[in-house]
């Protein structure tokens, strides 16, 4: 038996599996069905003999629980071309636990289909696109010239479906899209780093359609559990585009130390919205006033000069030679309390020994801090 004939078997098997598991759910009484997207999109033609798509999934109601899935994807016919094709899982492209599994392509009547199912698992769906994986086909002759025309196969022996909490059939209550429907926004990276007084966060976006922008949201650890996300600003998006997009957004009111958490709405421009998963940070600022030995030391001829403030003040970070003549100002300026570093580049001066001094006055008149450290620049 070949490889397919036994992968066709076994997708066989899983049909049957399916069947058992949705005939013993009819004695469960469900009372509300989760509703959903699956979208067939972000398609991509790799060379005459070869296509690749993906498949996402999303919540449009309460979040739920996907416990297994069978996707069934008809296509234009007329691509085959005479030629025989494959249908292939990209490793690890799924951001689910529940990995699809058994791709192969079938005949159904006459036709040939795309099928891959799931065994059972548990993933919690919720309003963020989450990819069920990327797939590839092959053709072992070119592809004839006309367009894929996937479409989902929801009736019929062999077809698309969805179960939820329980085995309990949930497909019914999904809306389906064919290709290619590019998702409102596909969200590659979002992160969040403390910098200087405030947080930094970072995200980018591999496509967008028809995105009006990203409001920013914020909580703040409580220990009564009852923090709320607020709005802290908004960062417009890019509307409808196809190439990478970077973002950022700075959090500068983030006025004490502790456990902070972002995430993302992404507004759509028709109003409809769906929220990133969120991130966590700890802040934690300088409990005093510091000036840090340069490193290196000794050093040829740049050197790094760290300092950290523990409110915001006006500093001054300067540099003297052996007989206490100016050499250099290297910061002049007011700053927000946070941890700072400074690069002095000494390619002119001559060996020898020099000193850095900083004088700070805080914002607030309340406090003043000033230190000196030597320093040996050798050539």
């Amino acid at each position: 038996m070949s490889t397919l004939t036994k992968s066709y078997a076994h997708f066989g098997f899983i049909n049957k599996f399916f069947f058992w598991i949705l005939l013993l759910s009819v004695i469960t009484i469900q009372t509300s069905f989760p509703q959903g997207h699956l979208s067939i999109s972000n398609s991509l033609e790799i060379d005459d003999k070869t296509f690749e798509f993906e498949i996402h999934i999303q919540s449009t109601g309460a979040s739920f629980e996907l416990t297994s899935y069978q996707c069934v994807v008809g296509f234009n016919q007329e691509i085959l071309n005479g030629g025989t094709l494959t249908f292939s899982y990209i490793a690890a492209s799924s951001q689910l636990s529940n990995q699809p599994l058994n791709q192969a392509v079938e005949n159904d009547n006459g036709s040939e289909r795309l099928c891959m199912a799931s065994w059972p698992g548990s993933d919690i769906i919720s309003s963020t696109y989450t990819r069920l994986g990327r797939f590839r086909i092959q053709n072992s002759v070119p592809f004839g010239h006309y367009t894929t025309g996937f479409l989902w196969d929801t009736v019929g022996t062999q077809r698309t479906m969805l179960t939820g909490s329980g085995f309990i059939d949930i497909t019914q209550q999904f809306t389906f899209f064919g290709l290619d429907t590019p998702m409102p926004v596909e969200l590659t990276l979002f992160n969040a780093n403390f910098e200087n007084d405030f947080v930094k966060l970072n995200w980018e976006t591999a496509t967008e359609m028809n995105v009006w922008g990203f409001e920013i949201q914020r909580k703040i650890f409580s220990s009564s559990n009852n923090e709320e996300w607020n709005k802290i600003g908004f960062v417009n998006g890019a509307g409808t585009s196809n190439s990478y997009k970077k973002y950022n957004f700075q959090d500068v009111n983030c006025g004490k130390t502790g456990k902070y958490f972002y995430r993302l709405k992404m507004i759509d421009i028709d109003g409809a919205y769906s929220n990133s998963d969120e991130v966590e940070i700890m802040v934690e600022k300088p409990l005093n006033y510091s000036l840090l030995q340069n490193y290196p030391n000794p050093f040829n001829p740049s050197t790094k000069i760290s300092y950290s403030l523990k409110n915001q003040s006006n500093v001054k970070l300067t540099i003297y030679n052996s007989i206490g003549e100016l050499v250099e100002t290297l910061v002049n300026n007011n700053q927000l309390a946070g941890s700072y570093e400074t690069v002095w580049n000494a390619m002119n001066l001559s060996s020898g020994i020099y000193f850095y001094r900083i004088g700070v006055s805080s914002t607030e008149g309340k406090e003043n801090f000033t230190a000196v450290n030597k320093m040996q620049l050798v050539k």
